[in-house]
This record gives structure tokens, C-alpha cells and sequence, in this order.
């Protein structure tokens, strides 16, 4: 931590570990806030019983989505730690609910369309992410609507990409807001998306990403 110039931790957050409050646990690593010169900032300790010996891998596919605009800003990389921008906002589907009991439907359109947009991006750029077929708790909404998908331990770039096809079905099909998503954007039927999910998997073109946007009542 001395390496990343941590300074102090600060144990507060919604997931607990023996009573200790943290931002997020998962099977690599366990999230907490770390204080360096520069503020506060999101730090991933590599669990003693993850299923890896070190985190680099992860760090570097972060780095990459980096490259594109995507994923908490990386500051620093070790072992076992990554550092990174701590995102504050709320978790995709309490967004959601939120904002559909709020009535702010134009708000929900553009953060779903930014999201599948830099689905899309991961796609064109050899990212897939590997656990957005459940993203309830890899995407965090800031205040201002701009979504950021996290947790990128179990990302690759060395197999097909499904990040389009992933979200799309957890959105609009595998979840528990995909009813009154589907109600929202006006879809009748999932089969013409379901289709044009299949093509678009064969191959990944800017029109056929497009056909998608249209029948999920995002292209405006």
C-alpha cells in the first residue's frame, strides 16, 4: 500500500465482512476506500483465498478498457492491489427503480443507451467483460446518469466478446426489472431483438448494433 501511496483506509460501505463495513466483496478481492494526496480512491485487496495469486491480469484489463473510455480511472497496480477512481452513485437496477418511481423516462433512456454503447465498444475492442449477463452489481450510475461498468476480475481478450448480447438479455429478459423495463422502452415482444442479437453475434456491425438500439426503444 506504501507503494501506492495509501495513506489510510476507511472501512464504511453496503457489504460487511465480520462486522467490518467494505464497498464490495467478491471471490478475488474486497473493495475499500483508500486515502492518498490526490483524495479518496477505491482500493481492491486480493482475497488470501482467491482462485489467482496476483491481480495484474485484472489490472491490465482494466488499463485496456481505460483505453476507451471505460471502467473506473486506474491509478496504480500491484500484486496484490488496484487502485482505482472510486465511482459514487447507485447500483444499476436501484437506479432504475428509483428513476421509474420518479417518472425521469428520458433520464433511463440515455444512461441505457450510453451503457449498451460502451457495451458495444468492449465489443469492437476485444474486451468481454464476463459477467454481464447478471450486471445488477458491475454497474454503478453516477449522479450525473453516466453509467460505469466495474469489476473487471473476470474480463478477457483472448475470447469472443458478448458484451452487447449480455446486457441486452439481463436488461430486457433475465432479470427482475426487465418487465417494467420492457413496458418503459415500449417492447412488445422480445423474439425481433432475440434475432437480431443472433446476427449481431455472427458479426459485429455498426448497423447491426444499431438494429438492436431500435428494437430496444433506445436509438433516440
Amino acid at each position: 500500500m506504501k507503494q501506492l501511496g495509501i495513506n489510510a483506509l476507511e472501512f464504511k460501505g453496503s457489504k460487511s465482512i465480520n462486522k467490518i463495513k467494505v464497498l464490495g466483496k467478491g471471490h478475488v478481492g474486497i473493495v475499500v476506500l483508500g486515502y492518498t494526496k490526490k483524495g479518496i480512491n477505491a482500493l481492491k485487496i486480493r482475497r488470501l483465498d482467491a482462485d489467482r495469486i496476483e491481480m495484474m491480469r485484472e489490472g491490465e484489463m482494466l488499463r485496456l478498457a481505460n483505453s476507451n473510455d471505460i471502467g473506473p480511472k486506474l491509478f496504480g497496480l500491484t500484486n496484490n492491489f488496484i487502485l482505482m477512481e472510486y465511482i459514487e452513485g447507485e447500483y444499476l437496477p436501484e437506479y432504475i427503480i428509483n428513476h421509474m418511481e420518479k417518472k425521469r423516462h428520458v433520464a433511463i433512456k440515455r444512461t441505457l443507451r450510453k451503457l449498451l454503447f460502451d457495451c458495444y465498444k468492449m465489443d469492437m475492442n476485444n474486451i468481454d467483460h464476463g459477467e454481464l449477463s447478471n450486471a445488477s452489481r458491475h454497474v454503478i450510475v453516477r449522479k450525473s446518469g453516466k453509467p460505469v461498468i466495474i469489476d473487471f476480475e473476470s474480463s478477457s481478450d483472448a475470447r469472443q466478446t458478448k458484451n452487447v448480447q449480455c446486457m441486452c438479455n439481463y436488461l430486457f429478459m433475465g432479470s427482475n426489472i426487465s418487465i417494467n423495463l420492457r413496458k418503459l422502452l415500449g417492447i412488445e415482444s422480445t423474439f425481433p431483438l432475440i434475432k437480431a442479437l443472433r446476427v449481431y453475434k455472427n458479426a459485429n456491425y455498426r448497423n447491426r448494433f444499431e438494429k438492436i438500439l431500435r428494437l430496444s426503444g433506445l436509438s433516440q
